[in-house]
């Protein structure tokens, strides 16, 4: 292990056996209708999919070992005879990896050993075979580094860098240093892939000239197998010209195609050119560098169909461990403010901008699993006479300013609230409004009892018990 900070890259030599069998992933690729969900359900503020920075202890890489083994014995037993084996060897033979492969896709990988086969073989299986996959492993203490060293081993178009645990950002920045590609794709390593997205993407990237090129996307329930649509990811209708830029329709440039890196192929001379980087936090590490390409690239494309897989319901991810650092996601929104008047391109996004850091507020206060990381962000943003709110111009927005007025009313419960305790109520009772009004409207009664029961679960994940009792006095 590197004992500088910095990446260190493992080399492997093929082994004569041959590559393992990369099975396909079961996937429904659809055509995403953006229009079948309100922006408000948009996942503002969040990078939902990072693995955590919590290590399991020093024993979790033995405790893992018997999986381990079991992944491994699995995947080399999934050739169906010695010949088939044999066949699938001599055509990887032929895949040899250039001086510039045509897109370097980047994963950092964390403590991930139920997944990580899966998202690897989801790469390597690509239509488009000329890859690299960069793997950087950030200081895993389960079975993760040994299944990235057998797959390396097996496909030469794979490397694996490690590092000490820093965090997703630091992963995705190393395995950027390391990249050769035209286009540079950032995976999580708990999803995977379209067999044809590389494909589909660079054909779009080639025949736009594009800086930036956005799929559709589907989130994948590790508990149910169920994979859906999800329409917010790559909004394309509000862009229908096959090429744009923000200036195009400035004010949708951020709701319609959220903070997510991993639907998004980035050209490698944009980037450099740019001098975009990640921010190295523990959460929202993708904001920082996907809202600033978004307000740069003077070329986007959209790919509507749903051809990257991210999946819900792991325990390690982001979403599911958002107490870690709940300010991170705003300190990033205050660096890519800067970053973007630096450059020049700010005033054409501003209002989009602001929208968007409104939402990025109001939705992270409905993620917290804790009462404290709620008064945290509820004290950090009201101190020193509201000075984070004008940092961002969000104090003084008007309601024309918001794209989505109840927005406005949020935001003022938030500002004027006497402590966090009411402005929680507050949150409580929009929640109640929205769900009667969804069930005296032609909507479903279903529909408006599902919204209940999220915004229930929510509830109860961001105040916990303490809070819910601070709401029942309120009530009376």
């Amino acid at each position: 292990m590197a004992s500088n900070g910095e990446a260190r890259e493992t080399s492997y030599v093929a082994e004569s056996e041959g590559t393992l069998e990369f099975a396909s992933a079961p996937h429904a690729t659809s055509t995403v209708d953006p229009a079948s969900t309100p922006h408000s359900a948009s996942i503002a503020g969040s990078s939902i999919k990072p693995a955590s920075d919590a290590h399991l202890g020093a024993n979790s890489a033995s405790s893992s070992a018997t999986s381990v083994e079991g992944a491994l014995h699995a995947s080399v037993a999934s050739a169906s005879s010695e010949a088939e084996l044999e066949t699938r060897n001599g055509a990887n033979d032929s895949m040899q990896i250039t001086d510039q492969p045509l897109v370097s896709v980047i994963v950092p990988a964390y403590n991930c050993q139920d997944y990580i086969m899966q998202c690897v073989r989801s790469i390597l299986d690509q239509t488009l075979a000329d890859i690299e996959l960069i793997c950087v492993d950030d200081g895993s203490t389960d079975g993760t580094i040994l299944l990235l060293e057998d797959l390396a081993a097996r496909d030469c178009r794979m490397r694996v860098l490690t590092q000490p645990n820093a965090g997703e950002g630091a992963a995705r920045n190393a395995g950027l240093d390391a990249a050769r590609g035209r286009y540079l794709l950032f995976a999580d390593a708990d999803d995977y892939l379209d067999r044809t997205m590389l494909k589909k993407m660079v054909d779009a990237a080639e025949r736009g000239k594009c800086d930036v090129v956005i799929c559709g996307v589907s989130s994948f329930d590790t508990l149910t197998g169920q994979d859906t649509l999800v329409p917010w990811g790559c909004n394309w209708r509000a862009f229908p010209s096959g090429t744009f830029a923000a200036s195009k329709n400035p004010d949708e440039i951020f709701r319609s195609f959220q903070n997510w890196t991993w639907n998004k192929l980035f050209s490698a001379d944009f980037v450099k050119m740019e001098g975009l980087r990640f921010d190295e936090v523990q959460r929202s590490a993708d904001l920082f560098f996907v809202v600033c390409a978004l307000a740069a690239a003077r070329r986007i494309r959209c790919v509507p169909e749903a051809l990257y897989h991210y999946r819900t319901n792991n325990p390690s991810s982001n979403i599911a461990t958002s107490d870690r650092a709940p300010l991170d996601f705003y300190k990033s929104l205050e660096r890519a403010q800067v970053w973007m008047r630096e450059r020049g391109v700010f005033e054409p996004v501003a209002r989009a901008f602001r929208n968007w850091a409104a939402s990025s507020v109001l939705y992270n206060f409905t993620v917290y699993r804790s009462l404290s990381s709620f008064r945290g962000l509820f004290d950090y943003l009201r101190a020193d006479d509201f000075a984070k709110l004008r940092a961002l111009d969000l104090l003084d927005m008007s309601e024309a300013d918001y794209l989505v007025p109840s927005h406005f009313e949020q935001m003022q419960q938030l500002i004027h609230a006497e402590d966090a305790t009411e402005f929680l109520f507050c949150q409580y009772r929009a929640s109640n409004a929205y769900v009667e009004e969804l069930s005296v409207s032609d909507r479903s009664f279903a529909q408006a009892r599902n919204s209940l029961c999220k915004s229930a679960l929510q509830l109860g994940h961001a105040l916990g018990h303490t809070a819910l009792e601070a709401l029942y006095r309120f009530r009376s």
